[in-house]
C-alpha cells in the first residue's frame, strides 16, 4: 500500500512543480543556450531499483568539450545551478516515469554498484530519488554514512517520513547545510 500511496503522491507533486515552475525551466533553458554550445539536458546512466539502467536527466552544468572553445569546467549558469541544485529539476520527468520517486537513496552509479560491499547492495532494494533521508539528515558528506542512512531509510521508510524529507529539503538545499 507504501508503495502506491508514494507513486501517487510523486506524480501529483511531480506535475504541480512541472507546471509551476515551467517559466524557471524556460528560462534556464535559454541562459544555458545563451552561454554555451550544446545539449541543455545531461544525461547519465544510473542504476535503479533492483539495479535497473536508466538514464537520469539534469540541467548541463559544463561545457562540452568539442564545443567549447578552449573553454573548460563549469559555466556560469552551470555553476549557479549546482549551488541551488536547480540543475536536478530535470529529473522530474525521471520521476513521471517512474526511474525515481521524489524521495529515496541517490540513485547509483554503475561503476560505484561495482565496489559497493555486501551490505551496501541493499541501497538498490528500492527505487531511488531525488532527495532522501542522508540529504537531509547526514553530518559527513561520506559515501559510508550515505549507504548506512539510506539504508535507515529503507527501513524506516513511511509515506509521513517521505513527507518530513521533502518538507526538510528546500531548508537543507537554501542554507547550503546539506
Amino acid at each position: 500500500m507504501y508503495e502506491l500511496i508514494k507513486r501517487i503522491i510523486d506524480l501529483i507533486l511531480t506535475i504541480a512543480v512541472l507546471i509551476l515552475l515551467a517559466p524557471l525551466l524556460l528560462l534556464i533553458i535559454i541562459f544555458i543556450k545563451l552561454e554555451s554550445a550544446g545539449p541543455v539536458i545531461d544525461k547519465q546512466v544510473r542504476l535503479g531499483k533492483n539495479s535497473r539502467q536508466f538514464r537520469l536527466y539534469m540541467f548541463r552544468t559544463m561545457y562540452v568539450a568539442e564545443l567549447s572553445q578552449g573553454k573548460e569546467g563549469f559555466t556560469k549558469v552551470g555553476s549557479f545551478l549546482r549551488q541551488t541544485s536547480l540543475n536536478e529539476l530535470p529529473s522530474l520527468i525521471n520521476v513521471l516515469r517512474g526511474d525515481m520517486s521524489l524521495v529515496g537513496p541517490r540513485p547509483a552509479l554503475p561503476y560505484e554498484v561495482e565496489r559497493y560491499e555486501a551490505w551496501q547492495k541493499e541501497r538498490l532494494i528500492c527505487t531511488p530519488g531525488m532527495t532522501g533521508y542522508w540529504q537531509v539528515y547526514g553530518k559527513e558528506d561520506t559515501f559510508q554514512e550515505m549507504a548506512k542512512l539510506d539504508i535507515e531509510y529503507i527501513h524506516k521508510r513511511s509515506v509521513w517520513l517521505d513527507i518530513l524529507i521533502l518538507l526538510r529539503t528546500p531548508l537543507v538545499v537554501f542554507t547550503k547545510s546539506g
